[in-house]
């Protein structure tokens, strides 16, 4: 069929969705639907190909992806292919003349899951600096310039590219969340001179180039991708679609919430005959002992995690002791956002695993319900001496969890000037013992770009 349609429905009774209409005749992107262990069969070099490879965790790597992707197919590049690291079998690298690498970072310089098999195969040390003398790349990274091990995935991988023999089609590209205009900041400025570069190299990659760099609206044809919303209840806020596409893409659905703040969510499809392919993959996260105590950072979705946390702790306490648990939870509106708000209010009291009667505690921070901001990191100094009890005892974990914009340095700055405040160690000493901490894995940060 020319057009198919997947719709994805949010709520009990559902509410609303999204129905994202993929008009497969005018797109030829391999969008696999098979897990990520499947490796496809080698694929033929073919004039002017050009392939996209990206690493993507939270999606952001994806749209970029995407982007080129679209881009290439406007400058009339008869076969384009787009694929997660994941999907392709790193030893056909060889056999490819020209491949775009988009690639995210994840915590401290640590490359998406997507990513880890395909790196692993590059390190092999039987591929010798000729292997890849045939390949000609590009590489564009996301990543935080607030981290120590900015865009580290993207930076290693050009260097390892090189190593094998690739050639650079341009220098790589660097986003940055810290950019006022995010990662696209570093990214425009980049995309048009890797076509430039790639016409001159070989004409029949794109053979109109000049409908990318000054596009015909009017010869376009219709997008690729339609969303179109359904039924929105008056009080969701849909003037903002990508910003409700990207939060779909978390994990904790966070579109719209019934009365006791619950995301409720599932998936609904145009007739019975639809199938979609799903599998599970391992988290990341380590999972705590119950006689560890616990220390949980998780503004926004990052706290999706720690309700798994909770409910485990909550278990084990039923029939073995457990050890103390404090949460810091920030968002923006108490009214709009508060997830899962019963859940955590409910293990907050009544001698549940939040409250202070197991020495626990449950603390919100509400950015913008105020006139002054408050954030996670300024609950965590306001209950500076609770804090420090719980590091002060035995081999407590910190777990901080969620967007890397700026949370994990802020929260890392608050922490290191609430154990100084309280212990009288100098500033020196405190970052060394946190760091030392991570290394031992008890000082624990997953976070996105």
């Amino acid at each position: 069929r020319s057009s198919d349609s997947l719709a994805l429905y949010l709520g009990e009774e559902p509410a609303w969705f999204i129905q994202a209409r993929f008009r497969l005749s005018l797109s030829r992107f391999h969008l696999s639907m098979a897990p990520p262990s499947s490796r496809p069969s080698p694929l033929p070099v073919a004039n002017g190909r050009l392939v996209i490879l990206y690493a993507s965790q939270t999606g952001n790597a994806m749209d970029v992806a995407e982007r080129v992707g679209r881009e290439a197919k406007r400058g009339g590049c008869p076969d384009v292919d787009l694929l997660s690291m994941d999907s392709f079998n790193p030893s056909c690298l060889p056999g490819e003349g020209f491949v775009v690498f988009v690639v995210s970072t994840m915590g401290q310089g640590d490359p998406p899951d997507s990513m880890k098999s395909f790196w692993k195969y590059l390190l092999q040390k039987h591929l010798g600096s000729q292997w890849l003398e045939g390949l000609q790349y590009a590489v564009f990274g996301l990543g935080d310039s607030g981290y120590q091990k900015y865009n580290f995935p993207a930076k290693k991988l050009d260097q390892r590219l090189s190593d094998l023999g690739a050639k650079q089609i341009i220098n790589k590209g660097l986003g940055d969340d810290q950019h006022p205009a995010g990662y696209e900041g570093a990214l425009d400025p980049w995309l048009q001179p890797l076509w430039q570069s790639l016409n001159e190299t070989n004409t029949s990659i794109l053979p109109r180039i000049i409908d990318i760099v000054n596009p015909n609206m009017d010869i376009l044809g219709d997008a690729n991708v339609e969303v179109i919303y359904y039924g929105a209840p008056q009080d969701a806020n849909i003037s903002d679609s990508m910003g409700l596409i990207g939060r779909a893409r978390s994990m904790s659905p966070a579109l719209k919430f019934h009365n006791d703040g619950e995301p409720q969510y599932m998936l609904a499809f145009p007739n019975k005959e639809s199938v979609i392919a799903c599998w599970i993959r391992q988290g990341s996260l380590p999972r705590p002992l119950p006689s560890i105590p616990l220390v949980l950072i998780g503004p926004g979705t990052g706290c999706a995690p720690f309700r798994a946390f909770v409910e485990e702790r909550t278990a084990q306490a039923a029939v073995e002791p457990t050890t103390p648990v404090l949460f810091f939870f920030g968002c923006r509106n108490q009214d709009s956002d508060f997830l899962y708000k019963n859940f955590w209010l409910n293990h907050a009291q009544n001698h549940g695993v939040l409250s202070a009667e197991k020495g626990g505690g449950f603390f919100v921070a509400f950015s913008r319900d105020q006139h002054q901001k408050i954030y996670v990191q300024d609950k965590i100094k306001e209950q500076s001496e609770r804090v420090m009890n719980i590091l002060c005892s035995n081999k407590a974990v910190i777990y901080v969890v969620g967007c890397s914009t700026k949370m994990p340095a802020d929260v890392t700055a608050a922490l290191e000037e609430v154990i100084c405040q309280e212990s009288g160690n100098s500033k020196e000493n405190v970052s060394e013992w946190l760091k030392t901490m991570k290394k031992a894995g008890n000082f624990i940060i997953e976070a996105w770009s």
